[in-house]
């Protein structure tokens, strides 16, 4: 039974990937992938974010909570008296993370004056790698992509969702972006090479934290202005132009607003909302009462809210959630090989899907069970069949060395290990009966070499029978990494108002921005939150400043 996405993936490249030239075993191991995006600093660890989430009333309707944040719910403008400081400059970019630090250095570079407002006391810098298409770096290991085809296919697992030609910014400009963030970091920051198949991910030495800090650093050589520790809490406005923006400045001297007026435009690049509660009740029911494993406290929606209150229009509910096993919630930590489809049973001891399918369906089957609970289980023999799996999402460890990992992992106790079926069962806190049922159901399918109940590939069915001692349990409970729904932008970056007319002087980039996934977050292109995010940022600047 072949992978589904074989063939696929053979039509889009025109060229095959040359075996060996992706990232290997000691380059993992340099990139220090522990799984899962980690925030980057510059300077001191982040303090919490302050919520400035408005009340939403007595009302649990998703609908009446949508309702909060329209212009008629808009604070009060503030007042000139309350402002401490004024600053000008010809862009005004609210965020210092992906997409706002590529665009700073791109804006610098047009020749323009550069001020950052930052509500965190370093800048932001997540994930692995940067997805793009068509680089030089990709044409250099023989890799050459028909962007139609990509943007048919990345269109169509957006449900038919995204804005096509939204999706073709991407398409027709990452290349360019991730050539252009390779020569700014050359001799900086080490390239490491390609992550993912099909090759898509661009990852470097230190993964997307040291790149960026690389590109800041040269946006401020270059004269850019970084202002942390100074919330965004209120777009200007004369007529129907956004004219600035009001921070809110929570250290330094003096305290207070500070008002920043954008010669050109301002850009919104503050990230998601996922550490606000009720705009993930109104926009992302799905991830309601999920743990939150996305690290900045302060993305709370602050560029979504300002925008709305100024009459932007927002992609409709439910927006495609983000959601992984790794990194784990779990106080124990992360276990490697999370996407690795040995048995998987519930709270309940009983299976419930087929566990061969993509990352992102077994997370979200995981999240409509009991306790949204997951465990994988496993014997003595799943050492020998580590690498057997294929090459899809957390089928591998991400430093390359298996033993140590899943040791590491055992020490902790992120993996259970029992002698018997019946005391894993007691570990895990599962019914007993049922469990040890389950298990002999799911050997019994693999005996006969065909899965009757789920349509389990038999390839993978019969290296996973459970059968020698010891038995090992992984628990996976998932956890929202990003949610990535946004305001609605057109093809340069506009946000649009209720008719979806451009509101002049407002942009955005990143995951405010809307338009470009639909019902999840698909891993088949890979990085292309990062690469959206850095590829939307430099464009966002070009096409404000003409």
């Amino acid at each position: 039974m072949e992978n589904k996405d074989t063939n696929q993936r053979a039509s889009i490249s025109r060229r095959s990937f040359l075996q060996g030239t992706g990232i290997g075993v000691a380059s993992f191991a340099a990139l220090g992938l522990l799984g899962g995006c980690a925030p980057g600093a510059q300077g001191e660890s982040a303090p919490a974010g302050t919520d400035q989430q408005p009340q939403a009333g007595s009302t649990d309707a998703a609908g009446e909570l949508v309702k909060t944040w329209t212009v008629e719910n808009a604070p009060a403008p503030i007042a000139d008296a309350d402002i401490v400081e004024t600053v000008d400059a010809d862009v005004v970019i609210v965020g210092a993370g992906t997409a706002g630090i590529t665009a700073a250095l791109t804006a610098v570079q047009e020749g323009a004056s550069v001020a950052i407002l930052q509500n965190e006391a370093v800048f932001i810098g997540h994930g692995w790698s940067t997805g793009a298409i068509n680089s030089k770096y990709q044409a250099s290991i023989g890799v050459e992509y028909d962007v139609a085809e990509v943007q048919a296919h990345y269109a169509k697992l957006n449900g038919g969702k995204a804005d096509e030609r939204v999706l073709k910014i991407f398409m027709d400009n990452s290349g360019e972006t991730v050539d252009w963030l390779m020569a700014e970091t050359d001799g900086t920051v080490e390239f490491a090479g390609m992550m993912g198949e099909p090759p898509f991910a661009h990852a470097w030495v230190g993964q997307q934290t040291a790149m960026l800090e690389a590109i800041l650093d040269k946006a401020v050589e270059g004269g850019a202005q970084v202002y942390y520790n100074t919330e965004g809490v209120q777009l200007v406005k004369e007529g129907d132009r956004v004219t600035g923006v009001i921070g809110n400045r929570t250290k330094g001297d003096p305290k207070g607003y500070v008002k920043f007026n954008a010669g050109k435009g301002v850009l919104l690049a503050t990230g998601d909302y996922g550490n606000d509660p009720e705009m993930v009740k109104a926009f992302a029911p799905f991830c309601v009462d999920l743990p939150n494993t996305y690290f900045p406290a302060s993305n709370t929606g602050g560029g979504h809210k300002m925008a709305m209150w100024a009459g932007a229009s927002i992609d409709k509910p439910a927006h495609a959630p983000m959601i992984h096993f790794d990194p784990s919630p779990l106080p124990e930590g992360d276990a490697p090989l999370s996407g690795t489809p040995w048995l998987a049973v519930n709270k309940l001891g009983q299976r419930f899907q087929n566990e061969d399918t993509d990352y992102p369906y077994i997370v979200n089957q995981c999240i409509l069970q009991p306790e949204s609970t997951r465990f994988q289980i496993t014997d003595a023999n799943c050492s020998q069949h580590w690498n057997d799996f294929g090459g899809d999402f957390m089928r591998w460890t991400v430093s390359g060395d298996n033993q140590a990992e899943w040791d590491d992992a055992l020490e902790r106790g992120a993996i259970m290990k029992a002698d018997s079926l019946e005391e894993l069962a007691d570990m895990m806190g599962v019914p007993k009966d049922d469990f040890l049922k389950t298990v002999e159901r799911y050997n019994a399918l693999v005996d006969k070499g065909e899965d009757e109940d789920f349509g389990k590939n038999p390839d993978y069915l019969k290296i996973s029978k459970i059968e020698k001692a010891p038995f090992y349990a992984i628990k996976r409970v998932p956890g929202v990494l990003t949610i990535l729904g946004g305001l609605h932008v057109n093809q340069n970056l506009q946000v649009l108002d209720l008719e979806e007319q451009p509101i002049e002087g407002l942009y955005a980039a990143g995951n405010v921005s809307g338009n470009f996934f639909g019902n999840d977050y698909p891993l088949w292109l890979g990085a292309a939150s990062c690469g959206r995010a850095v590829t939307f940022g430099r464009y966002a600047a070009k096409s404000m400043l003409g």
